[in-house]
């Protein structure tokens, strides 16, 4: 299969689910993690964008700011960098990945209400894995 087959089968196949993302609360990966809101969401046959908003940071390294709540991002990629698999989507060379599925944010949700951040963070790490 060529790359730009590959890229519209991953269009056809993820825009449906994407597209339904505006407004939905994830768990965003990056250089830190964090419970974190979209909006904007725009797919097309180029790639997925959307801006984000953290809600709660789950972890941060030290040089990162404490301040992550209400941080705004834009965020996305082209169809050939952007793979999914195990409940979560990424993006190679932004080197982002999210968790959407309803699901596992309340999993998660329910972990760092009652086992705090590190906790959160574990099973996060786990679920990659």
């Amino acid at each position: 299969m060529k790359d730009k087959e590959l890229s519209m089968l991953k269009y056809k196949a993820l825009r449906p689910y994407l597209e339904c993302l505006e407004g939905q609360i994830i768990i965003y990966r990056e250089r830190f993690i964090a419970f974190a809101i979209l909006s904007n969401v725009e797919v097309d046959e180029k790639g997925f964008r959307a801006n984000a908003r953290a809600l709660d940071p789950i972890f941060h390294p030290p040089y990162i700011s404490n301040e992550i709540d209400g941080l705004k991002w834009s965020m996305g990629g082209i169809w050939g960098c952007i793979a999914s698999n195990h409940g979560r989507i990424s993006c190679l060379y932004a080197n982002w990945c999210i968790w959407p599925e309803k699901h596992f944010v309340e999993f998660i949700e329910k972990i760092y209400l009652e086992d705090g951040r590190n906790a959160a963070q574990k099973a996060i790490h786990q679920s990659s894995k």
